[in-house]
């Protein structure tokens, strides 16, 4: 092979893995991005190839798939939105030396890209979710507070909670869909000859003709079965060393149960739910039942950009409440916890904090 089909292939690899990250990057963890800043720096072409993953050219290709233009419209100009540059001497020479005005085409054309690039980019900045949409067609990405309904091609749906992220990938044996971040969810239409897959990190959980939730959270997956059955397995059912090893790895989930997934890949048992609490945030109601204040503030934030909860204190933040709540009103969670005499609260901006109520202690000279 020669040294310029190597270095093809390399480009060929690099703008690979660049739009690879830029998949990564709607949903990244601190240590993702970490990971990508490193990547960035392993090569003086990476930070060119992510720049035009997201240049005009593709923006425009997925813009006009979708809305058909008449190339008659496009030949004529309108003056008025037309700035003349200045000629400088630079630019008298360039034509000079080129009368048939390619290389003078050649520079417009570099210089649009670059504004389109950087235009982009300050898209990207602006509004993920949506620059997200003509970038990757399926994938199904919502903002705080967002909620979004998908109808898939093959006769199934997706409901998507806010702050989440889904990609779907449908071949002709298959129909896979990754929850990359958030909830969802999946209403599936029955294809006995294409399987029904949503894959979490290394869990897997396939339909049989169902209605099912997914969640991600905090290390943690939760799986909810609304209608049907799903059969679950992780990394570990490939993996396992034994026959023991291997039943705890994979699991069937029937209508009006739950399990979860944790970070070593051990399913619970299933246990049974309440149906109309598992959808209860496709009406905006957030329903917890002895969820610890960490995940009871998490949720409100998926839905809520201000006022934003923090919690102080590691003892505070494991403390399980129960409640049902207006997904959109967090006053509500913090009137339900002036209730208790052990918790207070400040508010500093567009921030609540919610803190251990300082103990007074009673001088002995205070003492009757």
């Amino acid at each position: 092979m020669d040294h310029s089909m190597r270095e093809s292939g390399a480009h060929r690899q690099l703008a690979d893995e660049a739009a690879e990250w830029l998949f990564r990057l709607e949903a990244a963890s601190p240590e993702e991005r970490r990971a990508f800043v490193r990547w960035l720096k392993s090569s003086k072409d990476a930070p060119d190839e992510v720049l035009l993953a997201k240049s005009t050219d593709i923006l425009l290709r997925q813009l006009l798939r979708e809305r058909p233009v008449d190339l008659a419209d496009l030949s004529v100009v309108d003056t008025n939105n037309v700035a003349p540059l200045p000629v400088t001497p630079d630019t008298r020479d360039l034509g000079a030396e080129c009368p048939s005005g390619s290389s003078r085409r050649r520079w417009t054309w570099i210089s649009g890209l670059g504004v389109g690039i950087a235009a982009a980019i300050s898209l990207l900045v602006i509004e993920p979710p949506l620059v997200s949409r003509w970038l990757h067609p399926s994938v199904y990405t919502t903002a705080i507070g967002e909620q979004r309904s998908v109808e898939l091609n093959d006769g199934s749906a997706i409901s998507i909670n806010a702050r989440s992220s889904v990609r779907v990938k449908f071949t002709e044996h298959a129909r896979d869909v990754y929850l990359t971040a958030g909830q969802a969810m999946f209403t599936v239409a029955k294809d006995a000859d294409r399987p029904f897959r949503v894959h979490v990190n290394d869990t897997v959980v396939q339909a049989i003709g169902t209605k099912f939730d997914v969640r991600r959270a905090a290390g943690r997956i939760s799986v909810a079965v609304v209608e049907g059955t799903v059969r679950i397995t992780t990394e570990a059912a490939t993996q396992a060393a034994s026959s023991l090893a291997t039943l705890a790895a994979a699991t069937q989930v029937t209508a009006g149960e739950a399990v979860s997934v944790g970070d070593t890949g051990r399913i619970t048992p299933p246990k049974p739910i309440n149906v109309a609490e598992v959808s209860a945030w496709q009406q905006r109601r957030l329903v917890f039942a002895d969820n610890t204040l960490a995940e009871i503030a998490e949720e409100f934030a998926r839905f809520n950009r201000t006022p934003q909860l923090r919690i102080e204190g590691e003892a505070l933040r494991a403390r399980r409440f129960s409640g049902v709540f207006d997904a959109d009103a967090p006053e509500a969670l913090l009137v339900y916890l002036s209730e208790d005499e052990t918790i207070a609260f400040d508010r500093q901006g567009d921030e609540i904090v919610i803190m251990p109520r300082p103990i007074i202690v009673q001088s002995s000279s205070d003492t009757p």
